[in-house]
């Protein structure tokens, strides 16, 4: 499916799970994504979801900071297929 996830084009309660991988951040608004994600969602449905952020803290001129940012982002695909793996593992237990 490619949709705008601010105006998913389906009705009220229509998955049983949803989930998001470094799309969330994207929106103009988090609410209106967050808002939409569980307007979709079944009654007790399912939310997954991870994004890499940096904070308010997050100060750019420091060395450990940047070396910080720098290690996530080129850790990013590892990171991924680690959490997808232990995602699965999860399910089936």
């Amino acid at each position: 499916m490619q949709a705008d996830y601010n105006h998913m084009p389906y009705g009220d309660g229509h998955f049983d799970k949803v989930y998001a991988i470094e799309a969330t951040c994207h929106s103009p608004t988090l609410l209106s994504v967050y808002s939409e994600v569980f307007r979709v969602l079944k009654p007790g449905g399912l939310f997954a979801m991870y994004e890499w952020i940096m904070t308010d803290k997050y100060n750019s001129t420091d060395p450990y900071h940047k070396k910080l940012k720098n290690d996530i982002l080129v850790s990013a695909a590892g990171a991924f297929t680690f959490f997808c793996f232990h995602w699965r593992l999860a399910a089936e237990c």
